[in-house]
């Protein structure tokens, strides 16, 4: 959806005025560009992998950087940098991590059919699958996966960042998924 010279200074008229205190300018502002972002927003990562957050947070950064538009100049190289720099946030957030990370529940659901999580010491597959794992990736599995954690939950537990647990989760999936494998193909 691309704007004519015409509908591009109405909308800088309304953020002049909007920045002047006019609020029903400010509302039909966000009203006339949210299409506009709905689209831009929704080419780029779609709606249904977190188009509409980003596009909430491009909202909310053209609230708080609202006072940083010159009305001398155009209004939608103003609004595209904001949202440009909300959709790269999105894909730092999103995009590189699920590129890298291997799923929880492909490595979970490769364990053999008999292995039942008994920290007990009853089921001697399972803790030879964990052997290998150092005692920070156990913890890290085990407030994940046992006692069902969010990444933040468990980050804050343990201590760590977020970027930091999930690497350490990567890691652990990553021997967990090597060590069924041998124990499947009996390589002890």
């Amino acid at each position: 959806m691309g704007l004519d010279p015409v509908q591009e200074i109405e909308l800088a008229e309304l953020m002049r005025r909007a920045n002047d205190g006019d609020s029903s300018a400010y509302e039909k502002l966000l009203m006339e560009i949210l299409p506009f972002l709905r689209a831009f927003v929704s080419r780029r990562v779609g709606r249904m992998n977190g188009g509409e957050d980003v596009v909430q947070e491009i909202l909310l950064s053209v609230h708080k950087a609202r006072h940083t538009f010159d009305s001398a100049k155009p209004f939608m190289p103003w609004i595209l940098a904001i949202a440009q720099y909300r959709l790269v946030d999105h894909w730092r957030r999103n995009g590189r991590i699920n590129a890298r990370e291997i799923s929880d529940e492909n490595v979970m659901n490769s364990a053999p059919a008999d292995a039942s999580v008994d920290w007990g010491g009853a089921n001697t597959n399972l803790e030879e699958v964990f052997s290998n794992l150092s005692g920070r990736q156990k913890e890290v599995v085990t407030l994940l996966k046992v006692e069902g954690l969010s990444i933040r939950e468990a980050a804050v537990r343990l201590g760590m960042s977020e970027s930091a647990l999930k690497v350490a989760a990567h890691r652990a999936y990553k021997v967990l998924k090597e060590n069924l494998k041998s124990e499947e193909y009996g390589d002890h």
